[in-house]
């Protein structure tokens, strides 16, 4: 819950009043994208604007009241607007256009793959190849060594340059381009070993080597290959500080030997190398999956709650947050936002419909204010509002906060939809503040990971699986199950 929570990302915003969540700034993703949202743009007739925004529209609106009356008003389904739009497709495609069978690492950390069981020739000779798209000027390429990490081979970026390093007993070998390649296009690297001599080739064309004097120095490292990046702490002892995260960029082609290397174990912060142009935001993928934030963030009896969403579904659960009473849902069904709260005792909800449904390939602001049993629901300057009856044994409680899908067992049988969210999501604030993600948890594959700001979420969770607020501080990883182009 890439979290997810993959990558599209930009930096907190913190010289203004109101902070925005960028969930770029978190370190973790997986199969979601929290650097980069695919821009795809909309068809002409869906790009005129609209005649204003909620953030304009809200500051000459004022909150709905709390009814405090004994004579109360719940609105159910038949009482809401009868004109929904009955909208099955989406503009845009639920999977955005890709390099086959490349990824993309970076904008967390630690984002990377690792692969098991690589083969004990390593440890004589070897020969690397593989294509890089790089888009910064440091950062850890590919990295295995031994346990105590005295024995090591690696290539990372420094300054933009490609440095190819590995240790002869106390000598280090370390083989460096002359030109920098952060330059965002792709290029072929060959990186070969042979004993105490190392050769690194660019383009087929650039060749470096070098070597130093040594006779029969044992060499052997573990059948655990990084790529991409490495957990946290490991190879700063081998890698200058700078360079021993993960490189931000795409990685396709890679060999070993000759043979691509297939038995991924692990896969941790790592999306598909999309095409094309890209923005800031959070991407949920196809293949599923949700973000939990940490305890410090609650939605209560009363909040204050604004997001913008581009959905590549037509029906899906945006938000799930789930009470010793009940439920707080948002989710979209067939275009239309809706919202539905069940305080134990009673169940209200209300519902937009915009005109051309919010899967129209544009941005859609939405924003949620409760105050006990009233809520308002406002899509892009579009208001409805619901009373529902009080409940005086309603009481705030600090409940996971589920974000893009929420663990089936969790989710009412008559909901509309219990599909998870597929799209981008950006600028997440809740009362007016930006969301606490530094504990947040992505969950996939039955795992739970901590997260960070740009996010490609994906993968399946366990039914009935919730993050425990204590495991918030630590790193697991999705094993087993890497994306698929």
């Amino acid at each position: 819950m890439q979290f997810v929570f993959s990558p599209c990302h930009s930096d907190f915003r913190k010289d203004r009043d109101i902070e925005t969540e960028d969930f770029q700034k978190y370190t973790q993703k997986v199969n979601v994208s929290l650097q980069e949202c695919p821009v795809q743009q909309p068809p002409a007739a869906l790009m005129s604007p609209l005649k204003g925004t909620s953030k304009a529209k809200h500051t000459q609106s004022q909150k709905v009241a709390r009814d405090k009356s004994s004579h109360l008003l719940e609105v159910t389904s038949s009482d809401l607007e009868p004109s929904e739009p009955n909208i099955q497709s989406c503009y845009l495609s639920q999977s955005p256009r890709s390099t086959r069978q490349a990824f993309h690492y970076g904008g967390v950390a630690n984002s990377r793959q690792h692969y098991a069981g690589v083969p004990d020739s390593l440890s004589e000779r070897c020969h690397f190849s593989l294509s890089l798209k790089i888009q910064s000027a440091s950062g850890l390429i590919f990295y295995v060594s031994d346990v105590q990490e005295d024995n090591f081979m690696a290539l990372f970026l420094a300054n933009g340059k490609f440095v190819f390093s590995f240790s002869v007993g106390d000598k280090k070998v370390q083989i460096r381009s002359e030109k920098k390649y952060d330059d965002g296009a792709w290029h072929s690297i060959v990186c070969a070993r042979d004993g105490s001599m190392g050769r690194l080739i660019i383009d087929r064309l650039t060749m470096f080597e070098d070597k130093v004097q040594a006779n029969n120095v044992p060499w052997h490292v573990s059948d655990s290959l990084f790529v991409g990046g490495v957990p946290p702490g490991k190879a700063k002892r081998n890698i200058q500080r700078n360079s021993a995260y993960s490189f931000t960029g795409c990685l396709k082609n890679l060999q070993l030997d000759g043979r691509r290397l297939s038995t991924v174990a692990e896969t941790f912060g790592v999306s598909p190398c999309f095409e094309g142009l890209s923005e800031d935001g959070t991407y949920f993928s196809e293949e599923g999956g949700y973000v939990v934030l940490d305890e410090s963030f609650e939605l209560g009896l009363t909040f204050e709650l604004v997001v913008e969403v581009r959905p590549r579904v037509a029906s899906a659960v945006l938000l799930h947050v789930r009470t010793s009473e009940g439920y707080f849902i948002m989710y979209i069904h067939q275009g239309t936002v809706v919202v539905l709260v069940n305080d134990g005792t009673h169940e209200f909800s209300t519902k937009v419909s915009p005109r051309q449904g919010v899967c129209d390939g544009t941005w859609h602001r939405i924003t949620v204010i409760r105050d006990a049993n009233v809520v308002q629901l406002d899509v892009d300057s579009e208001i409805k509002h619901v009373v529902g009856p009080v409940n005086p044994r309603s009481a705030d409680t600090r409940k996971p906060v589920f974000i893009g899908g929420a663990p089936d067992l969790f989710l009412p049988e008559h909901i509309g939809t219990r599909k998870p969210y597929v799209g981008c999501m950006k600028n997440l604030t809740i009362n007016q503040s930006q969301a606490s993600f530094s504990k947040a948890i992505l969950c996939i594959t039955g795992e739970l990971v901590p997260i960070s700001s740009s996010l490609w979420v994906g993968g399946r969770v366990r039914p009935g699986q919730v993050a425990s607020p204590s495991q918030g501080n630590t790193e697991t990883n999705r094993k087993n199950n890497h994306a698929h182009i």
